[in-house]
């Protein structure tokens, strides 16, 4: 076993000091900053038509509140609501170019991450309808951006199952272990459609949920640590980082 795991983390180490993956997940961070509000806002309207909204905002602000903190929480709550204020407002016309305007900018995260994953599989660039791909590839970003709405629905009825269940059985006290497995189960699975379809290549489905569960526990295993840290420090939220005291 080990014969085989050794060279993989070799060439893992390899590529990783000739590829500086280190800019790539910089842009994800930077578009990311300004997709986060855009993204939570489609989600939550989405997922209204279906779902009690309340029921999927308390579900999405929890989400955010494990990782970025509660000052997070509060500040996209608040950018939130003025957004719906604001696009709701008006004629029905300027409502419908603001959501789309918002679906722009909410697709900027999809789209920079597809433009990554295809580096990562070396996709060269298309040899001609070079802007009938950049379409493409736009709108499939549009649907993964309103494919949020059906992922927070689920996670809210897991949650409330899962939350039932426990009280009914009288097992809360490990109520966390469940939510953790059951939060592991929906990154994969939101992993897996963003591996299987966003790049532009063909991935076979092992290689898929390998690299999704992968990746879903390193990052469930990040986020912990993170809130591990702030509960060391006196500080409530990340974007306090200029205040931090041990």
């Amino acid at each position: 076993m080990w014969k085989s795991i050794l060279p993989f983390l070799k060439e893992i180490y390899q590529i990783w000091i000739t590829e500086r993956p280190g800019p790539l997940a910089a842009s994800l961070a930077y578009y990311g900053i300004f997709s986060i509000i855009p993204v939570s806002y489609i989600a939550v309207t989405v997922a209204g038509f279906f779902v009690d909204s309340s029921a999927v905002i308390n579900q999405l602000l929890f989400l955010i509140e494990k990782t970025l903190g509660l000052e997070a929480v509060e500040m996209i709550q608040e950018s939130v609501t003025t957004l719906a204020e604001n696009t709701t407002q008006g004629s029905t016309l300027a409502s419908i170019i603001s959501f789309v305007i918002l679906l722009f900018t909410a697709s900027l995260i999809f789209f920079q991450l597809q433009y990554v994953l295809n580096m990562v599989w070396r996709v060269p660039p298309p040899s001609k309808d070079g802007t009938r791909a950049l379409i493409k590839n736009r709108l499939l970003a549009f649907v993964l951006v309103l494919g949020v709405g059906p992922l927070l629905i689920l996670a809210t009825m897991v949650s409330i199952i899962v939350s039932f269940f426990a009280s009914l059985l009288g097992i809360e006290g490990i109520i966390v272990v469940l939510m953790l497995l059951t939060y592991l189960g929906l990154t994969t699975l939101s992993l897996a459609v963003i591996y299987k379809y966003l790049p532009n290549a063909e991935i076979g489905w092992r290689d898929v949920w390998i690299g999704s569960l992968v990746t879903a526990i390193l990052i469930t295993t990040a986020i912990y640590l993170f809130v591990l840290v702030l509960g060391l420090t006196k500080v409530s939220s990340p974007l306090q980082a200029d205040k931090w005291q041990w």
